[in-house]
Order: structure tokens, then C-alpha cells, then sequence
């Protein structure tokens, strides 16, 4: 059975940051380093970026969908939850309202014109319940691309030229694959509070406030090992 774990918005982390409730669907050929908020934590260096797609309920219809990220931080061994920036959201015309004071507009985010997908507040976090999609669902589930796939700098994003929903092509779409193993979700046992070495009290941390910083192509041996889950032994 799928563990279904929070995914949240938040406006500190200037890049999607998805945790284990994703299956890794593609890596580029980049990584890049990404700064905590607190200085006492070193940078994590050469972090994969990836496209992720994650499962959740529209609790309207009880259907299930999958949201496909792309451009996002890969922590999926690090952290349980996926955080999710609203701005990288909105550059790719996806309306988000995140805002519980917000008198004129429903929490949540408007997928396309006939489908929206309701947000809920946990105290002053807002956010949905998600999973990583089961190999049925990647080959039944509607699939909605909520972040470009390409290109992502939060250092230089504009919304001058953001379009309505109306005005774009529907980035709706069905997903028959095959799903290979070195890309399957991590099954090995999690404990929130013994996290991996490299990223200490990362899980405590929850990745707020990152900065994305130096994106480079990533094809050290120990980089690609990550992305293929084999052995830098040969």
C-alpha cells in the first residue's frame, strides 16, 4: 500500500523539493547546489534535478491524478514529504491560491478550466495529501504537467508573459509506460529522524528556505551511481 505523506507549499524553497511520495520519472543531465536557511548547515553539493510525478485524490470526485513536476530538486532518499514552490507554479500558468484570507479566490490549484484541486490548511501550512503513484495508476490516471519540464531559474523568472489557463494548450495528458527498476521508489525502511549522513538533521530542517545556486552538468562518477542506483565499483 502506498504511504501517502504531505505535499506543501511553500514560498521559501525557490525550487520544487520532492521527498519520497514521487517516482522519479526522468533526471537531466544537470545538478546543482542548494542552500538551507540556516548557515550552521553546509550547501548540498550536485543535487539531481529531475521531472517527479506524484498521486493524489480530487476529493470532489474521488478520482485519482497525477501531478507531473518537472524541474524539481531530487531528495526522494533524503526527506518523506514534497515541498512545492507556488511561484515555479504560476510561471507555467498554473493559478495557485494558497492564501486562506483570500475572500475572492478558493484554496487550491486550477489544473485546467474544468479541473481544480482544492488545497487544505494544517495550521499555517497549506497543502494536499499525496503518494507515489502505483504502476496502475501511471497507466490509468490523468496526468496534468503543473512545472516546465526544461527550464527552471529562480533567479531570473519574470510573469510578464504568464498566460491564463484559457489562453494555453491543455497540459493534460495519459501516461502508458514502463516502469524501470532504476527509477522505482526507494523501499528500503525510513526513520524521519536518522536521515543520510551527507544531509544531517536534513528532515528537521524541512528544506526551507533553499537557494538554489551553481547548476552544472553532473557526470561524476558518484552523481550518476545516484541516478542509476548501481555501484561505483566496476
Amino acid at each position: 500500500m502506498a504511504e501517502v505523506m504531505p505535499t506543501e507549499i511553500d514560498n521559501h524553497a525557490d525550487t520544487i523539493c520532492v521527498g519520497r511520495n514521487c517516482y522519479i520519472e526522468s533526471y537531466t543531465s544537470e545538478v546543482c547546489s542548494v542552500s538551507p536557511f540556516l548557515d550552521e548547515y553546509s550547501d548540498q553539493e550536485d543535487v539531481n534535478i529531475c521531472t517527479a510525478l506524484t498521486a493524489t485524490t480530487l476529493p470532489r470526485s474521488g478520482e485519482t491524478i497525477i501531478l507531473r513536476m518537472g524541474q524539481c530538486l531530487d531528495f526522494s532518499r533524503k526527506m518523506s514529504k514534497t515541498l512545492i514552490n507556488p511561484n515555479q507554479l504560476r510561471a507555467f500558468s498554473i493559478p495557485v491560491c494558497d492564501d486562506p484570507t483570500d475572500e475572492n479566490r478558493e484554496l487550491g490549484i486550477r489544473l485546467d478550466e474544468n479541473t481544480f484541486l482544492p488545497l487544505s490548511m494544517s495550521g499555517t501550512i497549506c497543502g494536499i495529501m499525496t503518494w507515489c503513484p502505483t504502476d496502475d495508476e501511471l497507466n490509468s490516471c490523468r496526468v496534468f504537467t503543473v512545472s516546465n519540464e526544461h527550464e527552471w531559474d529562480p533567479a531570473t523568472v519574470t510573469f510578464d508573459n504568464v498566460t491564463s489557463p484559457s489562453m494555453r494548450s491543455s497540459q493534460v495528458c495519459a501516461l502508458s509506460l514502463y516502469r524501470p527498476s532504476l527509477t522505482c521508489p526507494y523501499s528500503y525502511a525510513w526513520q524521519d529522524d536518522s536521515v543520510d549522513d551527507m544531509i544531517p538533521s536534513f528532515e528537521s530542517l524541512q528544506v526551507s528556505s533553499t537557494m538554489t545556486t551553481a547548476r552544472h552538468h553532473g557526470v561524476s562518477p558518484e552523481s550518476l551511481a545516484e541516478k542509476w542506483e548501481c555501484s561505483i565499483v566496476t
